[in-house]
């Protein structure tokens, strides 16, 4: 939405951010302009003096852009154990993309006797979960403060199918068996697979 298209009818809004110098993310130069919201929308840019806001925001001197998207984060158990996430919004960081490097927090199964990179992650021991439905639910408990999308980490597929003995490749049952979870996590709502096989946890996977 740029400024000349905007909705003229609108009146009154819960949020009016004024004297904003907007950067849109499509690489087009910024411009001055208000911006309106209502209902977690935006309902006008542009010149907003007839407009009320509930709460209005005077953004002279700051840049209002989109949230930004993190696509290689850790942070499947940080939404979990700090929601309020001070570590992205104050970046402007509104998504996270988790479950990289092939480790995600569902599905799993937490194994002390696991090679690395799981001991390296924090949180796998107190936060994981047999299926991507029971982590969505648990960030839907936790609320947290940025959008996320969860990838499904081949090593923990591998993880949950061969236990503790993954220093080797996977037969076919058990390749079979790494499938079946995947096509269930992606249609509970995960983004895709990762993967990473420079650790001992999946270096043998061929």
């Amino acid at each position: 939405m740029t400024s000349t298209q905007h909705q003229a009818s609108v009146n009154h809004c819960d949020t009016l951010i004024t004297n904003a110098f907007i950067l849109d993310g499509t690489g087009n130069d910024g411009f001055m302009a208000d911006v309106a919201i209502s209902t977690g929308k935006i309902v006008f840019i542009g010149d907003a003096q007839d407009i009320h806001g509930q709460q209005v925001i005077d953004a002279q001197g700051h840049v209002l852009s989109p949230g930004f998207i993190d696509t290689h984060t850790h942070d499947d158990w940080a939404l979990l154990e700090t929601p309020a996430m001070p570590c992205k919004i104050t970046q402007g960081v509104t998504t996270v993309v988790t479950g990289n490097c092939g480790i995600s927090a569902a599905p799993f199964r937490p194994n002390p006797r696991l090679p690395d990179p799981f001991k390296l992650i924090p949180g796998m021991a107190t936060h994981s979960f047999s299926s991507v439905q029971d982590y969505h639910q648990a960030i839907i408990e936790q609320a947290p403060a940025v959008n996320v999308r969860l990838l499904v980490g081949h090593t923990s597929l591998r993880a949950v199918v061969m236990r503790e003995n993954i220093e080797r490749p996977a037969n076919s049952t058990e390749i079979e068996h790494m499938c079946h979870l995947l096509d269930l996590a992606l249609q509970q709502g995960a983004a895709g697979l990762s993967s990473v096989l420079d650790y001992a946890a999946a270096l043998a996977a061929e």
